[in-house]
């Protein structure tokens, strides 16, 4: 196999913040961030006798690039000395192609794998209070609501967590809430390939989002001015993960295992 692979990425944003009065002030930034990947993988053919005639036959070929935009604009409130709010917007939008076909050696032959070339937009809001019961118990509360337009899928997710200080150096905490994320974009157009009609359907595009609950349960020391320990325990409940329950089995729980990004279709 003769291989060839390029990659760039690139990075760069900007932040403002607007101080309204003693109390509150908004902060606002924007971004963008790319990445380009090109592989290439052609197979070496050889003559009868095994020595290479100098040409190749494609085997897999790939361009991949992903352009993310995100803005987002985050308000900070402080009303008393023991309440505090926080609140938000996030918009990210993604422009991104997907271009890759396969050749393996079969009746198929040298086929578009996956073919995807357009947009995709992802806004998250949240809210966030943090109230002071007292010095020595504080309770912060708040959601976020996540809404992928591409598939219109949605989620809203709320969370708390409790911190109390048992005495000066010591404190015992308590966090719970609901989170969830997107699937890697090229997932989303995995597809499977028809030979008599000669065409790819995309059988992932409407897939949700991965859900789980989280509860975690922290007790914090300090010892003198050198040394913190922290122990936890942590507990995640994993739901509504894309499988495929047909031969070959899989879950996108195992993506991200090595460095490809697999045409899992049918999840």
């Amino acid at each position: 196999i003769d291989s060839y692979f390029r990659s760039n990425v690139g990075v760069a944003g900007v932040s403002h913040t607007y101080i309204i009065n003693d109390n509150s002030y908004l902060r606002n930034n924007i971004g963008v961030s790319g990445q380009f990947n090109r592989i290439a993988a052609d197979k070496v053919l050889f003559d009868s006798v095994g020595v290479a005639t100098g040409f190749t036959r494609p085997t897999y070929h790939s361009t991949t690039y992903t352009i993310k935009y995100s803005a987002n604009s985050v308000y900070n409130k402080k009303f008393s000395a023991r309440n505090f709010i926080t609140t938000g917007l996030y918009l990210d939008y993604f422009q991104t192609l997907l271009a890759d076909s396969l050749d393996n050696s079969d009746s198929v032959g040298y086929h578009v794998l996956r073919h995807f070339d357009g947009s995709a937009m992802l806004l998250q809001s949240f809210f966030n209070w943090q109230h002071k019961f007292n010095d020595d118990l504080v309770l912060n509360s708040g959601f976020r609501y996540i809404y992928f337009l591409l598939n219109n899928t949605y989620n809203a997710e709320p969370r708390m967590g409790l911190r109390y200080n048992i005495k000066e150096g010591q404190s015992l905490s308590l966090g719970t809430g609901l989170h969830s994320q997107l699937q890697p974009l090229y997932v989303y157009f995995s597809s499977v390939y028809d030979p008599l009609t000669s065409t790819s359907n995309k059988t992932n595009v409407n897939l949700g989002l991965t859900k789980s609950a989280h509860g975690v349960l922290a007790y914090d020391v300090n010892l003198g001015k050198s040394a913190r320990i922290k122990a936890e325990a942590y507990y995640q409940y994993l739901f509504n993960v894309p499988v495929r329950e047909s031969r070959p089995y899989f879950s996108v729980l195992n993506l991200g295992a090595n460095f490809e990004s697999p045409n899992v279709d049918s999840l």
